[in-house]
This record gives structure tokens, sequence and C-alpha cells, in this order.
């Protein structure tokens, strides 16, 4: 038998390799209690593996960014055409 800190994340999880396998490829629907399990064992927060917290920043930074674009500079003309808010 081999030693407990060789077994497979599967193994931790109560699960097949070849069902994590599916998993991450996409083949198969993660349930939220396998989810869980998964961010347990890898000691990371549900979010994270959802990337939540990533579309969270990025659509802030998004928004910031689309109104300091929008801003009229220091050298811009008046009558200058505004931006149709695409980023440059």
């Amino acid at each position: 038998m081999a030693p407990a800190h060789t077994f497979t994340m599967a193994a931790r999880i109560g699960i097949s390799r070849e069902t994590l396998r599916v998993m991450v490829n996409g083949e198969r629907e993660i349930y939220w209690f396998e989810l869980e399990k998964n961010a347990l064992d890898l000691k990371v927060p549900v979010k994270r593996l959802l990337m939540e917290d990533l579309e969270e920043r990025e659509s802030r930074d998004l928004i910031v960014r689309h109104v300091a674009y929008s801003l009229p500079t220091q050298h811009s003309k008046p009558n200058q055409q505004k931006s149709k808010g695409r980023l440059p």
C-alpha cells in the first residue's frame, strides 16, 4: 500500500481518477458537493474555483478603464467625438 501522501487528488476526495479527469475536461457536470470537496482539498475558496472573484475584479477594472478613457484629456479638442465604449 502506498503512503498517504502519494494518493492522488481523486483518491483524497473519494472519486476515481477517470471521473476527476472527465470533470476537469468539462465532459461531466460537477455537482456542488463535489466542488466543495475540490475546494477543500486544494485549500481555496469555491469562489476561486468558479473564478467569480476574477470576474468581479475584471468587471470593476473594465469600468474604471472605460470611465478613464471617456474623460477628456488636456490635449483634446472640445468638439472631439466621444468614445463609443471601446477601449484602446
